[in-house]
């Protein structure tokens, strides 16, 4: 587990979102991503660290660093603005 978790499972995030009425709270299905949110907006969008999502597919799959960018940005950023009013938030390093 990360550090700064907020959630250890998909099933966790989800019982919280319903708990909060955020139903409509779409996030990312990996469930390696789910301990790289870092924080929830008022309107309940999930807010995900960059880095974190790196750490998080590495570990997972074992993949170099360059390769785990390359996956994110190729099938997961690039998904976002098909997500709806309440998707998820990238916080990406200063020098993305």
């Amino acid at each position: 587990m990360m550090d700064n978790a907020i959630f250890n499972t998909v099933e966790e995030l989800c019982e919280y979102l319903e708990a909060q009425e955020h139903t409509d709270t779409v996030f990312f299905e990996s469930p390696s991503f789910v301990k790289a949110i870092t924080g929830i907006t008022e309107s309940g969008q999930l807010i995900y660290d960059y880095d974190l999502m790196i750490d998080a597919a590495m570990e997972e799959t074992g993949w170099e660093y360059e390769d785990a960018v390359d996956w994110i940005e190729e099938n997961t950023l690039r998904t976002i603005p098909y997500m709806g009013s309440v998707h998820p938030i990238v916080s990406l390093p200063i020098n993305w």
